[in-house]
């Protein structure tokens, strides 16, 4: 059974961006766990963006973006499962901010693994620069650039009850 979540009249559409270098592998265990999630299929929209010829994480993720039409951008990774609840549980998260990460697991000292999943409200992304990850670089550190640009606006949250393998 579907509920709504707090600030939304009805479950908005979610859009998974899942760029990679093509681990078909894990590309069909995270897109089965996302099938697998406890929300309904019509508000599921995945994306998949293999990186060839090798542009770089944050170019493939703009264009997934672009090519988006949820409410929310869903990162995904060919190197990670969802959980059953976890997007509900993100959701629940999302009227404190515009960016909920996942729970991945320990968080480090320094908060440097705290953005390795996450979902951001797509109308958002303009305030933040237009992009998600900064295409002027190829992959390390746009993660925390990211949360680091969204905690300065009071727009940042990790969501401890929505785990992730």
């Amino acid at each position: 059974m579907y509920y709504n979540i707090c600030m939304f009249e009805t479950l908005p559409k979610i859009s998974f961006v899942l760029p990679t270098i093509g681990r078909q592998e894990g590309v069909a265990r995270c897109m089965n766990s996302i099938l697998d999630l406890n929300y309904p299929e019509d508000k599921k929209e995945i994306i998949v963006i293999t990186d060839k010829p090798r542009l770089g994480l944050p170019k493939r993720l703009k264009e997934g973006v672009e090519q988006s039409t949820g409410e929310f951008i869903v990162y995904a990774a060919d190197d990670m499962e969802f959980t059953p609840d976890c997007l509900l549980e993100a959701l629940k998260c999302a009227h404190e901010a515009s960016l909920v990460t996942f729970n991945t697991g320990t968080l480090l000292e320094d908060e440097g693994n705290i953005c390795e999943h996450f979902m951001i409200k797509k109308d958002f992304i303009s305030e933040i620069g237009g992009e998600i990850f900064d295409t002027d670089f190829n992959h390390v550190g746009v993660d925390n650039l990211l949360w680091e640009k969204c905690k300065k606006l009071n727009q940042a949250k990790r969501c401890e009850s929505a785990m992730i393998k």
